[in-house]
């Protein structure tokens, strides 16, 4: 079994919400707040349901989305600005003028119609300062990376899954990288880099197919080892 030269060391995310005091009340004040947003608060309002919540909902994974459906009945808009892959789309800024070109076109359109919504349905928008701290977890090969996989909590997965990438503006999860540049684990970095959390229903769920991964390539891995033997 591989050693590596590098240890992985797990680490988890804090964030502490603050409110903005900014607030839209119609399409066109949403796309100037937005613009004039700072990647953090886009980065909340885009990315905290996997974060924040133990059950992850495919149908709503974006807050503007959310709020453009429901309290504007812009439904086409809404169901562009979701369709968008936020899962490969790591780099914020990148998300954050998607969003904003989507929703430009859709203002420069012939559909679209001004509508205040009424007082207390505003946008509010919420920034998330965020902590990245270490869990005490530090591994060097497969077997210390299963069982340190088991042991960490949730927020540590999702954030070297998906968090890492979307706040440092990587392209590549940490959990790939290091199973493919220390532990040479290319087919196993690839199988954790196509794990997608839109099609599972908790977070738990999502740390379960990751462990399974692992877990089955440790086992090919000792067959190897005992017909050696």
């Amino acid at each position: 079994m591989i050693h590596a030269k590098n240890p992985f060391v797990f680490k988890t995310r804090l964030d502490l919400l603050e409110i903005t005091g900014r607030k839209a009340k119609n399409l066109k004040e949403l796309v100037d707040l937005i613009e004039s947003a700072s990647l953090s608060v886009i980065y909340h309002h885009t990315q905290h349901f996997l974060s924040f919540q133990q059950y992850m909902s495919p149908k709503s994974p974006n807050d503007f989305a959310h709020w453009i459906k429901k309290e504007l009945h812009e439904e086409v808009l809404s169901e562009k600005i979701i369709a968008l892959d936020l899962q490969k789309l790591l780099d914020v800024h990148e998300l954050k003028e998607k969003v904003l070109q989507l929703t430009k076109e859709h203002l420069a359109s012939d559909e679209y119609r001004l509508f205040n919504v009424p007082s207390g349905k505003e946008f509010h928008f919420i920034n998330a300062k965020t902590f990245i701290v270490p869990t005490g977890q530090a591994v060097y090969n497969l077997f210390e990376f299963y069982e340190a996989l088991k042991k960490v909590s949730v927020n540590s997965i999702y954030f070297h899954l998906f968090g890492v990438g979307a706040l440092l503006g990587k392209r590549e999860d940490s959990f790939s990288y290091w199973l493919e540049n220390e532990l040479k684990e290319v087919n196993l970095a690839n199988c954790v880099s196509r794990l997608d959390p839109f099609v599972f229903h908790t977070a738990e769920d999502l740390k379960s197919q990751l462990i399974e991964h692992v877990k089955k390539r440790l086992e090919v891995i000792k067959k190897s080892e005992e017909a050696i033997i």
